[in-house]
């Protein structure tokens, strides 16, 4: 797929991100998938995370400007392989 953008995101709901997170009993997912992206510094995102959480390094004010202003995008923010793979979709 191709790489999305800042404005394609949207923020949701605990109770909608739970339903959107359903599995059937064979455990797999019901439906598409959110990404779940972690903000946090990368020390807490190692301690503890929602698994299949991608975390990206938006921690310094320069990167988070340059996001804002579409100068680059999450992908370039995403550090490993499979985080990027399943942000690309």
């Amino acid at each position: 797929g191709t790489p999305k953008t800042l404005s394609s995101l949207r923020v949701i709901h605990p109770h909608e991100l739970a339903k959107r997170m359903t599995c059937c009993p064979l455990g797999h997912p019901v439906g598409p998938v959110p990404v779940i992206i972690d903000c946090r510094p990368f020390m807490e995102y190692n301690k503890s995370h929602i698994h299949g959480a991608v975390h990206i390094n938006c921690s310094d004010k320069i990167s988070r400007r340059r996001l804002q202003q579409g100068k680059i995008t999450v992908l370039d923010l995403i550090s490993c392989r499979e985080g990027k793979d399943s942000f690309k979709g």
